[in-house]
């Protein structure tokens, strides 16, 4: 599974902590132990401005380290739960974000935001948790942020439904399901290298991944590169069960 954060992110953490002490305009060696760790008492006494502004030289935020660095839990057995219920170290997301919410939405160099990073790391209770603070605005302010969040992409424009589809794990597929629920009738684009969500798991062969776009989303888009599409692979897979949902070509 790949890592938004690197081991030169650590040394130049370590250097500021250094050369900066307690400076909140980079993330120090400290602060970075601590996102990682869920460790919220280094940060407690800080305000919403000071939280912003600890970043690490890719400008991850504290919750981008926590959410990379953060353990699967130990059971693999997928279970629906129709209310958010983090495990102790998921605390630290909703109190951080109790306390700068502007984190909800920033994005790092390589335009990832949280919930990129929770769909990647098989976070589907912190993926779940992001979303329901975005419907929190949509009831206030009637905008649909819930949307606007699916569809942000990073420098590959790839969405967070992108990122999730790449792994056929149990921890992976929850994530799937929660942002597929979250709005079915989202139709999702072509990343840079011309796949949709639904194309990379009908190339990959992920069957239950399949299912779940195809029975959630109403129109999730099936684009590959080359003019493929998902039935295109499903073909040349042999993929019956597949080609038994999407009904017949037309």
């Amino acid at each position: 599974m790949a890592s938004g954060t690197s081991a030169a992110e650590i040394m130049m953490a370590s250097s500021s902590n250094n050369n900066q002490g307690e400076s909140f305009n980079s993330m120090g060696l400290e602060h970075y132990s601590a996102a990682a760790k869920g460790d919220f008492e280094k940060f407690k006494h800080s305000d919403s401005k000071a939280l912003a502004k600890i970043l690490t030289p890719n400008d991850n935020t504290i919750l981008h380290i926590h959410i990379t660095a953060r353990p699967l839990p130990k059971s693999s057995t997928s279970q629906e739960n129709k209310t958010v219920k983090l495990p102790d170290d998921g605390d630290f997301v909703r109190r951080v974000l109790g306390k700068c919410s502007d984190l909800l939405w920033k994005a790092n160099k390589k335009g990832e935001t949280l919930l990129h990073m929770a769909a990647r790391h098989g976070h589907a209770d912190v993926a779940k948790f992001l979303l329901e603070e975005c419907f929190q605005n949509d009831q206030e302010s009637g905008i649909k942020t819930t949307r606007l969040m699916l569809q942000m992409t990073n420098e590959a424009r790839d969405t967070a439904l992108h990122e999730a589809v790449r792994y056929s794990d149990d921890h992976h597929l929850e994530v799937v399901k929660v942002l597929t629920g979250a709005d079915p009738d989202l139709t999702y684009e072509a990343n840079t290298a011309g796949e949709t969500p639904l194309y990379l798991a009908a190339e990959r062969g992920y069957a239950k991944v399949l299912n779940q776009i195809l029975t959630t989303c109403s129109s999730p888009g099936d684009h590959g590169p080359y003019d493929r599409t998902a039935l295109h692979v499903a073909v040349i897979r042999k993929d019956e069960g597949y080609l038994a949902l999407s009904g017949p070509p037309l």
